[in-house]
């Protein structure tokens, strides 16, 4: 009997390993930094690394100056991108029509999530992604119960906040609703989430939404 989810595995591993360096290429022309750079935002780079060895490169775009008289809560969004996407691609519709630079200039102080796996989260403190299958070794699971408590911890003790707003898109979404239901404690770190095409399945839902 195939075992699709080794079979699956080799894929990932095989794909990243033969599109490694067209990948490195890409990153250098739509990064979220040069996106942002382009359009006058700053964005620093902040690395953590979470309690399995991953080390994840987040993004933060600082509020643009906003004027004492719009009323606006000083909490942190994080935006989380899906599946095959990085932090750019909140970023790539222009100052219009992104989601990081809309909510910069209304004010808000926006981080942006790269899940482990993708270009600027591809390294690990003692797996090597070329040479060892291990690192591929993750689903949503891992994403939930690893990268985001470490990286909700990382943006709440930066900003002094204790709460912080979660914006999810497909992967993002999924892995956002696991953090949440596999660490119940982080539910008052979270003010409000929004989840759009998630990727999960909900069961014994009470609510007609």
């Amino acid at each position: 009997m195939i075992d699709w989810a080794r079979v699956a595995l080799v894929f990932v591993f095989l794909f990243s390993f033969v599109t490694s360096g067209l990948a490195d290429d890409l990153a250098n022309v739509n990064t979220a930094k040069n996106l942002a750079v382009k359009l006058g935002y700053k964005l620093e780079s902040h690395q953590i690394t979470t309690k399995d060895g991953y080390i994840l490169e987040l993004h933060h775009i600082p509020p643009v100056h906003r004027s004492d008289s719009m009323k606006i809560k000083n909490i942190p969004v994080l935006l989380l991108p899906g599946v095959f996407q990085d932090s750019s691609a909140f970023l790539l519709k222009g100052e219009t029509l992104s989601p990081g630079f809309i909510l910069s200039k209304a004010g808000q102080n926006v981080w942006l999530y790269n899940a482990r796996g993708t270009v600027r989260s591809r390294k690990h403190k003692w797996l090597m992604p070329e040479k060892d299958w291990e690192f591929w070794n993750f689903c949503f699971d891992e994403l939930g119960n690893f990268d985001l408590p470490a990286v909700v911890d990382y943006i709440l003790e930066e900003t002094g906040e204790n709460q912080l707003y979660m914006i999810g898109f497909s992967l993002g979404g999924a892995a956002t609703s696991i953090f949440l239901a596999e660490h119940p404690s982080y539910n008052d770190k979270v003010d409000h989430i929004y989840l759009r095409r998630l990727d999960a399945t909900v069961r014994d839902r009470k609510s007609v939404v």
